[in-house]
């Protein structure tokens, strides 16, 4: 959630986007299949991304058409069994529900956990502790979960469906109405990367690398004007073109999001951030002005740092990013220590995670400012986390020595101010509100955290303080795996 520097100019860049221009197209809610074409996999030469299913990017573009929800028969819990099934390719870790994509097939998608809302789809009425299949196809290609909605990219077009709550517009399809079964985004567009934060969703489209959003727009984290606006909208609207700038990765936290220009866009690898910025998230510098900013604003450049970005993942009130030179990087909240800097004081600026360490991978969790946390891989693969632990989230024991007791073992330390060791060798990692998820270097998935919703899929509702394996269906063990493919790639080069 759902997905993660320290700049010392104080004075931000403001870029004024040209107007907002809304999808074209047309979406009725009603039942009947899609025909999605097969799934393929080949590389994203446009602007230098690998994206799987991807082919001549030219052909896919907006039209007017007619679409229709995503036929998705239930399918029962069936007959569950460990250990876990090996080579799972993604996993996303939304507020109480997980969703992820197995590699033993064509890429079927399995959730579970809290569906109050339909977020893991219709084969359950109220919450799942083991994962449930969501229909019977095969070629989902990446999946997302914010705080009570899904969304996923599918098929060769790389069609964009969500799921679950809807009331400020979060699905996209034109409606405040919830559903529980994968809805087309409103429009015609093929979609490379899509994120779910906690009451909005941002996308960038395959073939011109431009950035839509749609849902809960109160700080301006849509990044339209509110007073234009308003505080929710229904369908995506694009961010404009600014100067011919192409994108390749967007997340969108709390009440602020940021995205990363496209190698071939001009001032490439740069990181821009906009909504709200009352706890530093934005980087800045400083509080956001009027604690929210609408448009894009470019992170300060400081003289002498790499200032090209790899990745970026933005939190409830916080947010981390990789740089190009592996560096890592967080700012805002700090509450719980949630920066990894060793202390619990805000920073309005990037600081550096462990000095002179290499990072692959990040995603920065939690519930607005309670009990935020944060989790990274490491270029050895190792898997670290640190913040706020109350839930065991962090999935750490300690042994402490004590003059009162002795020495005892702490299950779940309150917090952690610096970067911990959960002994777990992972290449993917995604941190919900209260539970995170990693794939391990073997393909195994593994959640701890809070499991109130069954969120963690080892079929217990009880909370788990260290790596637990999620239990899956007898039949996928049956299934040959495939190679390692990416969505938006668990490990970046």
């Amino acid at each position: 959630m759902k997905s993660f520097k320290n700049l010392l100019c104080l004075v931000p860049l403001v870029v004024v986007l040209s107007a907002c221009t809304p999808f074209k197209g047309a979406m009725e809610d009603q039942s009947g299949g899609t025909d999605l074409g097969d799934s393929e996999y080949t590389e994203f030469a446009a602007k230098g991304i690998k994206a799987p299913g991807l082919g001549d990017a030219s052909k896919i573009g907006m039209q007017n058409v007619e679409e229709r929800p995503l036929e998705v028969t239930p399918v029962p819990p069936g007959d569950m069994e460990m250990p876990p099934v090996p080579e799972w390719k993604q996993v996303a870790a939304g507020s109480f529900h997980t969703c992820a994509i197995s590699a033993r097939d064509g890429g079927s998608l399995w959730c579970w956990g809290l569906n109050d809302r339909g977020q893991i789809g219709p084969s359950v009425t109220n919450s799942s502790n083991k994962p449930v299949r969501l229909g019977s196809t095969e070629d989902w290609l990446y999946v997302t979960a914010g705080e009570s909605h899904t969304c996923a990219i599918k098929g060769a077009e790389r069609k964009l469906y969500c799921w679950g709550a809807n009331g400020v517009g979060q699905l996209g399809d034109g409606t405040y109405v919830d559903k529980n079964r994968p809805t087309p985004v409103f429009g015609d567009e093929g979609w490379l990367t899509v994120d779910a934060g906690f009451s909005h969703t941002c996308a960038i489209t395959a073939s011109r690398g431009e950035i839509y959003c749609w849902g809960g727009n109160g700080a301006g984290q849509v990044g339209m004007d509110i007073e234009e606006y308003g505080f929710k909208v229904n369908t995506p609207r694009s961010l404009g073109s600014v100067i011919n700038y192409h994108w390749k990765e967007v997340s969108a936290g709390g009440d602020h999001t940021c995205a990363i220009t496209a190698d071939d866009s001009y001032k490439p690898g740069t990181l821009w951030c906009w909504g709200g910025g009352g706890k530093g998230q934005l980087g800045m510098g400083t509080v956001a002005t009027s604690y929210k900013v609408e448009a894009p604003m470019l992170l300060p450049e400081a003289a002498g740092l790499v200032n090209t970005w790899k990745h970026v993942t933005a939190g409830p009130s916080h947010t981390c990013g990789i740089k190009s030179d592996d560096t890592l990087w967080c700012w805002g909240d700090n509450v719980f220590s949630q920066l990894g800097d060793g202390t619990k004081v805000q920073r309005n600026i990037p600081a550096e995670v462990m000095a002179g360490s290499r990072w692959l991978d990040v995603s920065a969790g939690g519930e607005w400012t309670y009990d935020s946390f944060t989790c990274g891989i490491d270029k050895d693969y190792k898997l670290y986390c640190w913040g706020g632990n109350m839930f065991g989230q962090l999935g750490v024991v300690f042994k402490i020595s004590s003059p009162m007791r002795g020495d005892f073992i702490s299950t779940k330390p309150g917090f952690l101010n610096v970067p911990t060791d959960v002994r777990l060798k992972a290449s993917a990692v995604s941190t919900g509100a209260s539970h995170t998820c990693a794939i391990a270097e073997d393909g195994k998935l593994y959640c701890w955290g809070a499991n109130t919703g069954g969120q963690l899929g080892d079929g217990t509702f009880d909370g788990k303080n260290v790596p637990t394996a999620v239990v899956v269906q007898r039949s996928m063990l049956d299934r040959e795996p495939l190679r390692r493919i990416e969505g938006r790639p668990a490990i970046r080069d």
